[in-house]
């Protein structure tokens, strides 16, 4: 691999390690820090974490209200970079953001060249995951390390490892048991307030509704955050007659299943999501 740009890109979470991981294993200098108003003290934290390490900080504003905006931050972020090599670290970010990087900023800077091209990296120190990696490393979607470290091969690769392939395994699962009664991405926008939202799958059959939200990539909101305004989608669109159901990789602790059942949305977490086409079947069969 040619060698690393010592300037990072990096988005300010609840869980600063890995920001600060992949920065000091890749002898960062500096690092750009975005922060979204919901983490001004994580920033502020990892500010602190980069400088007592003899890293250079740049702290950014970064609104993430809506995806028209995030796209306008990064290009505007873009122009800020103005061609530096930069490493941009997604390991922080909401899936909206990390789509907002990856389309938008990494685009703009990859001008064709092997020496513009950012390098996109994901750090998860979660050990039960390091055969995943290695697959990942295998077919060409990423470099690994070996140790905490992962570089995508391109931002198409960043998309679907930090959370396309749920939506992917889930589309093609559909496909097979509904064949024309399915769709995936569909904007409903809510009247009066006009507040838009994103259904990742929908199912009609007989009558009845199932809702799909897909996660994968740890994100600023919690588990129970995912569940209350997946259980409102299912309510306001779909009514009595809608099942709202959470496809999750990563496995729920205790209190989000019971938030769950509290609020009637299925869950399928973890390594059970390999059973996602017995429960379709009986689903529909009911």
């Amino acid at each position: 691999m040619s060698s690393r740009p010592t300037l990072h890109v990096v988005i300010a979470s609840g869980q600063n390690q890995g920001n600060l991981i992949p920065a000091l294993q890749c002898g960062a200098t500096q690092a750009w820090v975005l922060q979204t108003p919901a983490m001004k003290a994580s920033a502020e934290q990892l500010t602190q974490a980069f400088k007592a390490r003899g890293i250079e900080v740049k702290r950014i504003p970064f609104d993430d209200r809506d995806v028209a905006t995030l796209m306008a931050q990064a290009q505007d972020l873009a122009a800020q970079l103005d061609g530096q090599p930069v490493v941009i670290n997604f390991t922080g970010g909401t899936k909206p953001m990390a789509l907002a990087l990856n389309q938008q900023l990494a685009a703009l800077l990859n001008t064709g060249s092997a020496a513009s091209a950012p390098h996109l990296a994901y750090c998860d120190t979660d050990h039960q995951r390091l055969e995943w990696l290695q697959r990942c490393a295998e077919l060409g979607l990423a470099h690994w390390d070996g140790e905490a470290e992962i570089v995508f091969a391109n931002a198409a690769a960043a998309v679907y490892l930090g959370g396309g392939w749920v939506e992917e395994f889930a589309a093609l699962k559909l496909k097979g048991l509904f064949p024309h009664r399915w769709e995936q991405n569909l904007q409903v926008e809510q009247v009066g307030s006009g507040t838009r939202n994103e259904l990742d799958a929908v199912v009609v059959h007989r009558n009845r509704m199932l809702i799909i939200e897909c996660k994968a990539a740890r994100t600023d909101n919690t588990p129970a955050d995912w569940i209350y305004k997946l259980s409102q989608l299912s309510r306001s669109v779909g009514g009595a007659m809608a099942t709202p159901l959470l496809l999750s990789a990563r496995k729920l602790d205790p209190e989000a299943r019971q938030r769950a059942a509290q609020y009637k949305v299925d869950v399928i977490d973890g390594a059970e999501i390999q059973n996602l086409v017995p429960y379709l079947q009986r689903w529909k069969d009911a």
